[in-house]
């Protein structure tokens, strides 16, 4: 069975759980070696927050196949305590005292959905996706005073197969995007926790990694780069950079450089910012910025006199010792030779010309490359939970202190047919004419060598044929095609052909043709994709 991610709950999310929009799920233990005493979840939210009206819902498999409900807990008398972190656990708890005592018998043996929902709920044992196409069947398009989605994770064992998951990166959430975790090796998350740069997987062990009823800050990733401008129209007057880690986190001992190009070739610094005695913000946040800077004030000002023009290496390492336009690859083969620092953080390349001009290291260092954007290289670099996506050349979808803007992705999809596709999740890159070329559409389980196309049009029109719905009506465009000669088709998104505004939706939507449709070809699952709303 072919996964599915759900984000045609973005709606209900974005406007559901008036009074609860604070909640968050926090922390959760589904396993640990031998008998599993100490399962439990973790909300955080403001203290005194009553969370009479609000039930935890575990949504796995049953006989009903996938969307099957496997454990509820009423939260009715429940409030959040003086710590801000509620916990409820099984009566052998083991790792502290829980605020609510309660039978979770949680699943750890294939992909589950942990939602907190309120409203009119469902019982242990309902189907809530009665025909298996990974939409929730009871939870799409309600609004008003239907049962409302307050937050949830998929825990995740097996990518792409099993039991459908519902969870994925959806639209105005506060802080991570709600979001898949998993698998770690080849089992589901034993333990997993959120921190503000997204869901982490803590130990299968428990006690080191576990924190219910504190803040998870103490296990939460170091420093890493969030977002980045190196170019834009006109004069640079607006670069920046912008790092995301745990509230009022330290940044001693820390330093941004970038690595680019000079009289050594390859592998020079070109610009060092020293963010000894700073720390990041209330929200996690730090921007970096030019005095010249035009969108605020940011918390650090510096010169940065980002070069633009050509392959460049932005990290963020610890105890550098280096100094500007020294070359760090003494022989330009793109392995640095010299290394003045005690442990790099994080690293983006971000690239002008594939396979030319100046040595690039994100990649080769075991971090990011992104680009080019046509024939350019990107002016604003965004990173988002999956990936790193290509910003716009222009001023105005940057977003210091907040979550990323290109990454509000996916929030609709047109289900065509129960025909099994991964709607691969594409990235946005450039602006005018759109190119999404930084990641791939992957589409499983298909038929042994079917013959495929994948399109993308504006979604309109919907038409009904017998193999499913045309999503996109007549506006599709043909992107790529091939055959699935294992059942699996990889295709690099290129999208030229579509005079494209960022204001816009754009879906894709793949065809495939095999023996059991020899007049017409199959509809997978359609994706809606919108970058600004």
């Amino acid at each position: 069975m072919t996964l599915i991610s759900t984000l045609a709950l973005a709606t209900a999310l974005s406007g559901g759980g008036g009074g609860f929009s604070s909640l968050t799920i926090n922390e959760i233990r589904i396993d640990q070696p031998s008998a599993d005493n100490d399962e439990f979840f973790e909300l955080a939210g403001p203290p005194g927050t009553n969370l009479t009206g609000l039930y935890y819902v575990v949504i796995g498999d049953g006989a009903g196949g996938s969307g099957t409900v496997e454990s509820v807990t009423d939260l009715a008398g429940s409030v959040i305590p003086a710590s801000g972190y509620f916990v409820c656990a099984e009566s052998s708890f083991s790792l502290g005292t829980a605020d609510l005592v309660a039978s979770l018998n949680f699943e750890n043996n294939d992909n589950v959905t942990h939602v907190l929902i309120g409203g009119t709920i469902p019982s242990s044992g309902d189907d809530l996706d009665t025909d298996d196409d990974g939409l929730l069947d009871d939870f799409i398009g309600f609004a008003g005073g239907g049962p409302f989605i307050v937050d949830l994770v998929s825990l995740i064992k097996t990518p792409y197969t099993g039991d459908f998951y519902y969870a994925g990166n959806l639209l105005d959430t506060g802080g991570p995007l709600n979001g898949i975790i998993g698998p770690n090796g080849n089992f589901a998350p034993a333990h997993v926790f959120k921190c503000t740069a997204g869901w982490q997987i803590g130990e299968f062990g428990t006690g080191s990694t576990d924190s219910p009823g504190a803040a998870n800050s103490a296990f939460c990733p170091v420093p890493r780069i969030n977002e980045i401008r190196i170019d834009q129209p006109s004069s640079d007057d607006d670069e920046f950079f912008e790092l995301l880690t745990e509230p009022g986190a330290s940044l001693d001992g820390l330093s941004y450089i970038v690595i680019g190009d000079g009289s050594g070739g390859s592998g020079v610094v070109e610009s060092i910012t020293d963010l000894t005695g700073n720390s990041t913000s209330g929200s996690g946040y730090f921007l970096c910025a030019e005095s010249s800077f035009n969108g605020g004030t940011p918390d650090l000002t510096a010169t940065l006199g980002f070069e633009n023009g050509d392959n460049v290496t932005h990290l963020l390492v610890r105890d550098f010792t280096g100094v500007l336009q020294e070359d760090l690859d003494t022989d330009d083969d793109g392995v640095l030779d010299i290394t003045p620092w005690s442990e790099i953080l994080d690293a983006i390349s971000l690239i002008d010309e594939i396979g030319g001009g100046d040595q690039s290291y994100g990649a080769s260092l075991g971090f990011a490359d992104l680009g080019p954007n046509g024939n350019f290289v990107p002016a604003h670099a965004v990173r988002c939970e999956e990936s790193w996506r290509i910003g716009t050349f222009e001023l105005g979808f940057d977003t210091w202190g907040v979550l990323n803007e290109p990454c509000r992705k996916i929030t609709y999809r047109c289900g065509a047919t129960e025909d099994p596709i991964n709607k691969g999740i594409p990235a946005f890159q450039g602006s005018g004419s759109l190119s999404l070329n930084d990641t791939s559409a992957v589409i499983y389980n298909l038929p042994v060598d079917s013959f495929g196309v994948l399109i993308a049009g504006y979604p309109q029109g919907f038409e009904s044929t017998p193999f499913g719905w045309n999503c996109l009506g007549s506006s599709g465009v043909r992107i790529a095609y091939g055959f699935a000669t294992d059942g699996v088709m990889t295709i690099p998104l290129d999208i030229p052909a579509l005079s494209y505004s960022l204001l816009d939706e754009l879906a894709v939507q793949y065809l495939y043709r095999d023996s059991t449709a020899p007049l017409g070809a199959r509809f997978s699952d359609a994706t809606l994709l919108i970058v600004q709303l």
